[in-house]
């Protein structure tokens, strides 16, 4: 299970994702990143859907024009590292909402699935750091305590979420995962890649996006919760990437 270290302990850093944002090209031309640095932010912008290769992805160029570091805009990267990262996604599966982990408690479940002692820190070190971006003081997706230098609690919070869109958007992204294009409100609740998983929506608050997005954006998605009936349909013309262009203008 070593490739759940998938940041080898070197996750971005505030300053690198907005550098990156600002100048991406001028950005690989010329960093005071290492090359190991180079290398784990290179795996980042991968799986959060921002670089192909070398160049920038459409959907980069999209959050840069919108804002990368608006609440939106992290979440939709969010949803993408949740996806594509399994360490964003055993973050997701493997501590419960606003519960207070130990450093110790995290390294023993790590440790319990073959990750070795090295890697678990590295991992630890990994998510620390990004509660300390704007995924963690803007789109509140986890926080951390530290005694000293060294991590000592680490938490997984309910993402801020306000857009409709980008539920949309996720909802996209886990039908073109598992295939189909039809599944009930309680079936979102049982995979890592939902939205409800994702961003720790009650059932509540997640029928209230799905009922929102159902009377605005009908060519997207139909959403039914009466007679005991639950149907949440997305229409098979529809991608993840046309949902993207709703935040264009």
């Amino acid at each position: 299970m070593s490739s759940l270290n998938t940041f080898g302990g070197s996750p971005p850093k505030q300053d690198w994702l907005r550098s990156f944002f600002e100048e991406p090209r001028a950005f690989f031309c010329g960093n005071s990143l290492s090359r190991g640095q180079f290398y784990s932010f290179g795996r980042f912008l991968r799986d959060a859907g921002l670089l192909s290769k070398k160049d920038l992805t459409p959907f980069a160029e999209r959050i840069r024009i919108f804002g990368w570091d608006r609440e939106a805009a992290l979440g939709l990267m969010l949803v993408n590292l949740v996806v594509a990262n399994v360490q964003f996604r055993w973050f997701v599966e493997n501590l419960s909402l606003d519960e207070v982990v130990s450093r110790m408690e995290i390294e023993s479940k790590l440790l319990s699935v073959g990750i070795t002692k090295n890697s678990a820190q590295a991992i630890l070190r990994s998510f620390g750091r990004l509660a300390q971006t704007a995924f963690g003081s803007v789109l509140k997706f986890g926080k951390v305590t530290y005694i000293g230098r060294r991590l000592a609690t680490l938490t997984r919070t309910k993402a801020k979420v306000t857009d409709g869109r980008v539920i949309l958007y996720s909802l996209y992204k886990f039908a073109e995962v598992y295939g189909g294009r039809q599944f009930t409100l309680s079936e979102l609740f049982e995979v890592a890649i939902s939205p409800a998983k994702i961003f720790g929506l009650s059932v509540e608050e997640l029928e209230q996006f799905l009922n929102g997005l159902s009377a605005n954006c009908p060519e997207f998605l139909d959403a039914t919760f009466t007679h005991d009936l639950e149907k949440i349909s997305l229409m098979p013309s529809k991608t993840s990437a046309d949902v993207l262009r709703l935040f264009e203008g």
